[in-house]
């Protein structure tokens, strides 16, 4: 019998903790209920050029006193503005950028979008570049993004 190593060792390696400003991708999308009985969809967001490396989780809520906040970022990541029904697997491959700041969580430091940071409640409209970008992604570590330009000058 082989004896595993404890299974949240090696968790928060992967996910990115610096804040800033970063192109975010949606890796997963479920349907879920808020603790006040309201339905929402969790994301995980990754950093589009860090490799694909987790960023954070956020929750967008589709009713109640969250919808405002759900709908700005459901319109961020290219949701039509009026549409009735939404599969969360369809927000999977969106991409827009969002800033983000630090938490704290059970003490452990994660980043959380910054809802007073942009229109869209930490992210920005489809198509909308912020003026700064930072962490800068440094060419060795944007792993294998299709998106980026295959034309290397070196």
């Amino acid at each position: 019998m082989v004896h595993l190593d404890d299974w949240s060792k090696g968790d928060e390696e992967e996910w990115l903790t610096e804040p800033g400003v970063y192109m975010a991708e949606v890796a997963s999308a479920k349907e879920k209920t808020s603790s006040t009985g309201n339905p929402m969809i969790a994301v995980t967001l990754v950093a589009a050029h860090f490799k694909k490396r987790p960023l954070c989780m956020d929750y967008i809520m589709l009713r109640g006193k969250g919808w405002g906040l759900g709908k700005k970022k459901l319109e961020a990541l290219g949701v039509e503005p009026g549409t009735k029904e939404i599969s969360p697997g369809e927000l999977v491959g969106r991409r827009t950028y969002v800033v983000l700041v630090e938490d704290v969580y059970d003490g452990k430091k994660k980043l959380k979008p910054d809802i007073l940071a942009t229109e869209y409640k930490g992210y920005y409209a489809q198509g909308e570049e912020p003026v700064d970008i930072y962490p800068q992604p440094d060419v060795l570590d944007m792993g294998d993004d299709e998106n980026l330009d295959s034309d290397v000058p070196f």
